[in-house]
């Protein structure tokens, strides 16, 4: 699979191997600051629908906690 998405992130992989790439914007210096940057982005593409990960599901709540650790 290669492509676009309908807001301009690149998708590229197979059933093994996924990669999104999307803009993040004022990348922050800290990296459990940049951390949560990039969950909250996952999380976003997920509730616009870019993202249909069913597994993903079952891990959020463990997502979201590993966000409060950091």
């Amino acid at each position: 699979m290669s492509g676009v998405d309908l807001n301009g992130n690149t998708l590229s992989g197979n059933n093994e191997q996924f990669r999104l790439n999307a803009e993040i914007l004022n990348v922050p210096l800290k990296k459990t600051a940049l951390v949560e940057r990039l969950v909250d982005k996952f999380m976003q593409l997920r509730a616009d629908g870019a993202i249909n990960a069913p597994k993903a599901d079952y891990n959020s709540s463990k997502i979201s906690k590993l966000k409060t650790l950091l």
